[in-house]
């Protein structure tokens, strides 16, 4: 390097220069210094403003604060591996059938509960600063117990004469026919997806409708009034079909049974006023 004043070469140790006697201004190491200054301050303040960082989100985290909203220890959780798509534009991607990896604002964590034996999710939206956990445990939960009550309370008003009776739920979008409780249980305990569900319970009946609801109205209105009261914690339809696709929905809108019956022009009557007839 070359002094400033008089053009002298100097080295860099040197602090006057051997020539005309000038201090030697050095900065390469204050520049040196500043640099690595501005480079620790960008990187932190960028690690404040990353919510992935200052939320630390990961499988150990819903762990702990699944432990404490519930009092529970959670063993298996792990990343889900599709996220949500509310924020996917409906395209010709197939964004807007379900679900695409790595699209959307939502991550979900899937979760096993061993006092309860039932799968659910826990879930953030990425876009909220504040991240807050949400799940689905007590929906999941009661929508298991209602669904039981039904089965039991189908079986308690019907008894012998139910044939078959399924279980169709979106949860895995199939028909399953339930041979026994306990295998209905398992089925409401496990989770593929995180949507909310909607839930049939279907029976079958191996008469034909208008004999089989004169002589057993008292029962099937007293099976649509406890379905009726369970319906106001989680809804289930439950229908019961007979011969000729005939069928009797219990629980409509107004809490009343209908009969629909195409055949016979029956299509949306009331159970009420489908008994009454003088002929069918």
């Amino acid at each position: 390097m070359l002094c400033k004043s008089c053009g002298n070469k100097i080295d860099k140790g040197w602090k006057y220069c051997p020539n005309c006697s000038k201090k030697i201004n050095n900065n390469f190491k204050f520049i040196i210094i500043l640099l690595l200054v501005l480079f620790i301050s960008i990187f932190v303040i960028l690690t404040i403003d990353s919510p992935k960082e200052s939320n630390n989100i990961d499988e150990k985290y819903i762990q702990n604060y699944l432990k404490t909203k519930y009092n529970e220890k959670f063993k298996n959780i792990y990343l889900f591996d599709s996220i949500d798509n509310e924020d996917v534009d409906i395209t010709c991607d197939g964004s807007h059938f379900g679900t695409i990896k790595g699209k959307g604002t939502k991550i979900y964590y899937k979760v096993y509960s061993e006092n309860n034996d039932i799968e659910f999710f826990a879930f953030y939206d990425t876009s909220d600063k504040n991240k807050e956990i949400n799940d689905n445990y007590n929906r999941n939960l009661l929508r298991r117990e209602i669904i039981e009550e039904i089965y039991d309370s189908i079986y308690k008003y019907l008894k012998s004469d139910i044939s078959k009776i399924y279980l169709y739920s979106n949860v895995n979008d199939k028909s399953t026919q339930i041979t026994n409780k306990q295998q209905l249980h398992q089925e409401l305990s496990i989770f593929d997806t995180f949507d909310d569900t909607f839930d049939d319970m279907i029976v079958y009946i191996s008469s034909d409708i208008y004999n089989y609801s004169k002589n057993n109205y008292s029962n099937i209105t007293k099976l649509n009034d406890e379905i009726t009261k369970l319906n106001n914690k989680y809804y289930v339809n439950v229908l019961m079909y007979f011969s000729k696709d005939a069928k009797i929905v219990l629980n409509r809108l107004d809490g009343k049974a209908y009969v629909y019956d195409n055949i016979h022009k029956a299509w949306g009557e009331k159970l009420d006023d489908f008994v009454l007839r003088e002929y069918y």
